[in-house]
């Protein structure tokens, strides 16, 4: 037993409880803080991955656990503004400091509750940003593999063009399959659509 509380009186007993309880929801804030720093990393490396769920998850966390304490932060409000006898002056006094922790860890948890909605946006961008590479490469791939399709169709037909059934006609085929194909590829490439050099409006910037 502390023998200055025993002599403090009730109203001090009260101040001590309430001070223990508001400062043990800071490890919970660091736990969140910690979290996040995870999660950043998690999103930037796997912007597809589970990271989103988990996002959600300590979101709700976050509101449920601010939804709890913003009361308690009013209350102590209330009682260190209020003469109440069972309190005295600076027993009152020691209860705004604890308000003020009260209010230091709401501002933390409405600080990672930006954080998680910031982080959702990046997540939502580059899963975008993904989405449209992969867009990318396969309209690149059938632009590039047109004209191919579009010989190899003509000449299947059941018609007659010039070479049909002699070794000629196979290699006009071939000819009018390789000739755009490369052409077409030659001009995405230069656009910076097939990698190598960017294209001339971002290398002039």
């Amino acid at each position: 037993k502390d023998p200055k509380m025993l002599k403090s009186g009730a109203d001090f007993l009260a101040y001590t409880i309430l001070d223990v309880l508001v400062d043990s929801y800071f490890p919970h804030l660091d736990r969140f803080q910690s979290l996040l720093d995870q999660l950043e990393e998690e999103i930037v490396e796997h912007p597809s991955g589970e990271g989103i769920a988990r996002l959600h998850e300590l979101r709700t966390d976050i509101v449920r656990l601010r939804n709890a304490l913003r009361p308690q932060r009013d209350t102590f409000g209330l009682l260190g503004r209020l003469e109440i006898p069972i309190f005295r002056k600076e027993t009152r006094t020691y209860l705004r400091d604890v308000q003020d922790h009260m209010i230091s860890a709401l501002d933390s948890l409405d600080t990672n509750r930006e954080i998680v909605a910031s982080l959702m946006e990046v997540q939502a961008t580059l899963a975008s940003n993904q989405v449209n590479e992969v867009i990318k490469v396969l309209t690149v791939i059938f632009t590039v593999t047109l004209p191919i399709a579009i010989v190899s169709s003509a000449f299947g037909m059941n018609v007659y063009f010039p070479g049909t059934g002699q070794p000629g006609g196979l290699y006009l085929a071939l000819l009018l399959m390789a000739v755009p194909t490369l052409i077409l590829a030659a001009w995405m490439r230069r656009k910076g659509w097939l990698g190598g050099n960017p294209p001339r409006a971002v290398r002039e910037k």
